[in-house]
């Protein structure tokens, strides 16, 4: 018997041994499950994050996409507008260098009517005086009739101040006589 007290003893020892590696074993798995029972809370901590940053976002997606909708067609609208604006332009062009056109023509042909009641120097003077006002640079008509030959014109108009200055002379030399 005492032989088997020995070896239940000895079977205690290690029933022993084997409950505290056990207990140890628990503590560690106990210990591992708090860590991962924090980590979890942590995980969905950040999942809850993410999914309201996703949320957020695709908000301020949406909200960037209408405002690109809204842009796009103010653009459109706008060049649209800005192709009929360059139309209208055009054609107020075309009908200024028209008028300007019949006013010249009307004017010469004043001119050229009414010649036998003017003599030649009032005639030149006349003409003169329509060319200088045609031909002033600083004048609306001249800037807008975006003209190519403005070096001519401006030749022209000293041409024609020098002839007038010219002929004032002569008037001059001949009044003294």
């Amino acid at each position: 018997m005492e032989i088997d007290l020995e070896r239940a003893e000895e079977r205690a020892v290690q029933s022993d041994r084997k409950i505290v590696e056990l207990e140890e074993e628990l503590r560690v798995v106990g210990n591992n499950l708090k860590s991962l029972e924090v980590s979890e809370e942590k995980a969905n901590q950040r999942e809850e994050e993410y999914k309201n940053q996703i949320k957020n976002l695709t908000t301020r997606l949406k909200e960037a996409e209408a405002r690109a909708e809204f842009a796009e067609r103010s653009v459109q609208k706008l060049q649209k507008e800005v192709d009929r604006l360059e139309d209208e332009l055009v054609a107020e062009k075309e009908r200024y260098k028209e008028i300007g056109d019949d006013l010249d023509t009307a004017f010469v042909e004043l001119i050229f009517t009414s010649q036998e009641n003017i003599d030649p120097r009032t005639t030149f003077i006349i003409l003169f005086n329509y060319y200088v006002l045609v031909l002033d640079l600083s004048t609306p008509r001249f800037q807008r009739l975006n003209l190519y030959h403005h070096h001519d014109l401006i030749q022209e108009r000293s041409k024609f101040k020098a002839i007038a200055d010219e002929m004032d002379q002569t008037m001059a030399d001949l009044a003294g006589y």
